[in-house]
């Protein structure tokens, strides 16, 4: 058990999104270990009804904890109320019950085990990762003990952990013009309408070079790059000095983002065919969208539209993903077209 009596403020906000991120991980694992004995009718044929349900059961606890901690963090960076502890608590009490209850079911009701069995062995790796994970949340009960010490406390300017969005936009005088600027203003106005508008600084830059692009990551390190403009399965399109365009290679974006691989949490790539550099960047731990097709102007604004909308009333990354794809539904011909990938692998 973490002792949290003499953690900072920052540091405990910090616990949170970690725990967050663990769930998110731990819940994939178990779930893809669930599947493959599914196809294989191991689960339905040989796994007892009760421990299947509490499985179940604790893959859905450990989803609405991992947004449940992603809004208290939120929300408590700016006011830490009475609440945000309780819901620490209740997702602790829980995890309590997980714990017990599949213990229970494996010690008592699982019989007939087939030791050497490979399918058996998924299962057993899905009971330990499932009450392993239990056991991590119940650090939460501490968590909210010492989240009491800051209950009515506001937020000031140096304690606030800003989400730093850096919006790229490049439209060169020898392509088809785009409409970058209404594309910013939609994402700061969706930013500023949102629940946590004062988590979040956006910093826009337009008719980029691949000088000024470096220097602005350099100098802000954001932890959310978009870009808005053309692209190929090459690479993205740049301006040059005199405002023509220059392709950014699908390489050089790569080894840019392997540089701030730990300040970077998400890159958006708003611009045509852009999937191939999104997986390339992706395979250093990065959420990347990027688009599998060309896309037109309204679907790409609308696609960033339902994103920024979603982060900015404290979803992760993945939810806002899904929000984004709402948005971008109507325009049937691009509503497939956003792809979201990490490590490589495509999430979404």
């Amino acid at each position: 058990m973490t002792d949290y009596r003499h953690q900072s403020f920052p540091d405990l906000i910090e616990d949170l999104n970690k725990t967050q991120e663990f769930l998110k991980g731990e819940v994939a694992a178990i779930q893809a270990r669930i599947d493959t004995l599914q196809k294989n009718g191991y689960w339905n044929r040989r796994v007892p009804t009760d421990f299947k349900s509490i499985v179940g059961y604790s893959i859905k606890h450990y989803q609405t904890a991992g947004l449940e901690l992603s809004e208290i963090a939120a929300e408590a960076q700016l006011l830490v109320e009475q609440h945000h502890c309780r819901r620490l608590t209740e997702i602790s009490n829980v995890a309590d019950e997980i714990n017990r209850r599949i213990g229970k079911y494996w010690a008592n009701d699982y019989r007939g085990q087939d030791y050497g069995n490979e399918d058996f062995k998924l299962v057993e790796r899905i009971y330990e990762d499932t009450r392993d994970t239990s056991v991590n949340l119940l650090d939460l009960s501490n968590a909210s003990t010492r989240l009491q010490h800051f209950v009515g406390r506001k937020a000031t300017h140096k304690s606030v952990n800003k989400t730093k969005v850096l919006f790229l936009a490049a439209s060169p005088s020898d392509e088809d013009q785009l409409r970058v600027g209404a594309e910013s203003r939609k994402i700061e106005d969706a930013l500023l309408a949102s629940s946590f508008r004062d988590l979040f600084e956006l910093r826009t830059k337009h008719a980029v070079t691949l000088s000024t692009l470096t220097q602005a990551m350099l100098d802000f390190r954001p932890d959310i790059v978009h870009f808005s403009g053309h692209g190929s399965e090459g690479g993205i399109v740049l301006e040059d000095e005199q405002g023509n365009s220059v392709l950014f290679p699908a390489g050089g974006l790569k080894k840019l983002f392997s540089l701030f691989k730990e300040d970077v949490k998400c890159v958006l790539l708003n611009a045509c065919y852009s999937e191939t550099q999104a997986t390339a960047i992706s395979t250093d731990g990065i959420h990347v969208i990027g688009m599998n097709d060309s896309v037109n102007d309204d679907a790409a604004i609308s696609f960033a539209v339902g994103f920024y909308q979603a982060l900015g009333a404290g979803r992760p990354v993945d939810f806002a993903f899904e929000m984004g794809m709402v948005q971008i539904a109507p325009f049937t011909d691009n509503a497939d077209t956003p792809t979201l990938w990490k490590d490589g692998v495509e999430v979404k």
